[in-house]
């Protein structure tokens, strides 16, 4: 018998927290001694609780197997990541990206998964979407953690929700 590798999270093939908390902190190094820009991305899908009471759980980790896999078509550059965050948040650490072009990939990630058309009953879209909170880390702001860091992604996560879902978010 193989043992699964320990950095991936079995389900989706994506990374798993244990490494995203290290690798967060490796950018944000990174950025300190480059100066470059790094964005990060928490990605939550939308009315997924009520997608697994229509739908079953199973069905609901099949449908975020198959959209982060379809989402990871979407991450071209080897040094980007896509990170299992917690149940159905993701997280995505773009090093050397600024905001235009980080909202650019958030963009690209919401229009892959809304072009896999995964039937979602109890959402007003009628599919699967999510929505994406996003920051980018750059000489203009001054976060000195990655808690901070995710704190700030977190409230545009929050923001995307209250705007109406199945948005991009940035501060």
């Amino acid at each position: 018998m193989i043992a699964p590798c320990s950095y991936l999270d079995d389900m989706t093939g994506a990374f798993n927290r244990a490494v995203f908390d290290k690798d967060i902190d490796r950018a944000i190094l990174y950025h300190r001694s480059s100066n470059k820009p790094i964005s990060v991305m928490l990605l939550n899908f939308d009315y997924f609780c009520q997608f697994n009471a229509a739908y079953g759980y199973k069905k609901g980790d099949d449908t975020i197997r198959i959209c982060i896999q379809s989402m990871q078509m979407q991450i071209r550059r080897y040094y980007d990541a896509l990170y299992r965050y917690d149940t159905n948040t993701f997280a995505l650490v773009a090093p050397n990206t600024n905001k235009a072009n980080g909202r650019v990939l958030a963009n690209k990630l919401l229009q892959s998964l809304f072009s896999s058309q995964i039937e979602h009953k109890n959402s007003p879209e009628h599919y699967v979407t999510a929505s994406i909170g996003g920051v980018t880390l750059d000489t203009a702001i001054a976060i000195s953690s990655a808690d901070e860091l995710l704190m700030s992604a977190d409230n545009a996560l929050l923001s995307a929700k209250i705007a109406g879902k199945n948005r991009v978010a940035w501060l």
